[in-house]
């Protein structure tokens, strides 16, 4: 049997890359977070369904002892909020280029979803979702409510909702489900349902979209109130699909509200720029490669910046 390979997170190299990160590893080459001192931090992920102020580019400190030494660490941020953060969404500065690198990716994200003004990200935020998904989904009948960083989603067709109005029935077959995706959420999810424009005869209905702090249990719950109550569609292909409402999930949605609360010491994430999104925003100065894990059958893929554009800047997505 192969002996286990241990970690112990404490920093014995460090080194800072042009763009201004700071990276620093074990005794085996690993990137680890086990600093004994504070280390200036920067968001490269927004962060603003925990706190207001943490757009991409929030600066914030370490904590030291707070991480288990490579995935997650407390970070106490300028703003004010102290939180343990999965470390994929922070990068390490020194602390005499915090300022630049902080200032060069706020405006590396201006006019987009995550712009740091808050009234332009959402604007931003709407267009993206007209020109990502409109093609696909129907949002004509949304409702978005609720907080958290999971949610929970319904749809339907508007044939079946037609079908039931002919038959005077209030009741309508309804796909109730979530998901914990944080950087294109529920939308992204049910996209996904669909690869291509004609795979359905009509787009989804899109009835609700339902932010929450725990995505499972309240889909859990709903599922339970309308299967105990004969409403799960036993024909459908699939075990979320019931006989109910829009009007009847979102009631039962603020019914459950309290029995879920925002997270305690769970670590967070937080959420940045789809692949799609990444390709198109370099344009023509960038190309993808596949790429395989070393000592693994895991694949991946990254964004490559190409060496004529002066930058060889990389975004590697994990498998």
């Amino acid at each position: 049997m192969a002996k286990k390979t241990e970690f112990d997170g404490i920093i014995v190299k460090s080194e800072v890359s042009p763009e201004g990160y700071l990276y620093c590893y074990d005794k085996k080459g690993r990137s680890c977070w086990g600093s004994p001192e504070p280390q200036r931090v920067v968001l490269t992920n927004d962060l603003r369904k925990y706190a207001a102020d943490l757009h991409i580019g929030s600066l914030g400190w370490t904590v030291p002892g707070t991480t288990d030494g490579y995935k997650w660490i407390d970070v106490q941020f300028d703003c004010g909020p102290r939180l343990p953060i999965l470390v994929y969404g922070l990068e390490r500065v020194p602390p005499e280029r915090a300022d630049e690198v902080s200032a060069r990716l706020i405006a590396k994200h201006r006019n987009t979803r995550f712009d740091a003004a808050p009234a332009v990200a959402e604007k931003c935020r709407r267009e993206w979702v007209r020109k990502s998904y409109e093609a696909f989904l129907a949002m004509d009948q949304l409702v978005e409510s609720g907080e958290g960083d999971e949610e929970l989603y319904a749809f339907t067709f508007r044939s079946l909702q037609e079908l039931a109005d002919l038959k005077n029935e209030t009741m309508y077959p309804v796909k109730i489900g979530w998901t914990q995706n944080k950087d294109d959420g529920a939308l992204g999810r049910m996209r996904g349902f669909a690869f291509e424009k004609a795979a359905f005869p009509e787009r989804p209905s899109i009835l609700l979209i339902h932010s929450t702090w725990n995505g499972r249990a309240l889909e859990t719950a709903i599922h339970k109130r309308l299967r105990d109550q004969g409403r799960r569609i036993q024909t459908a292909p699939g075990v979320e699909w019931f006989l109910t409402n829009a009007a009847e999930i979102v009631a039962i949605c603020n019914e459950f509200k309290d029995m879920v609360s925002k997270p305690g010491k769970k670590p967070l994430l937080g959420a940045r720029n789809t692949l799609q999104e990444a390709v198109e925003s370099l344009g023509d100065s960038a190309h993808i490669e596949a790429v395989q894990y070393p000592g693994s059958a895991a694949v991946g893929i990254r964004i490559v910046r190409d060496q004529n554009n002066g930058n060889n800047e990389s975004r590697q997505v994990p498998p």
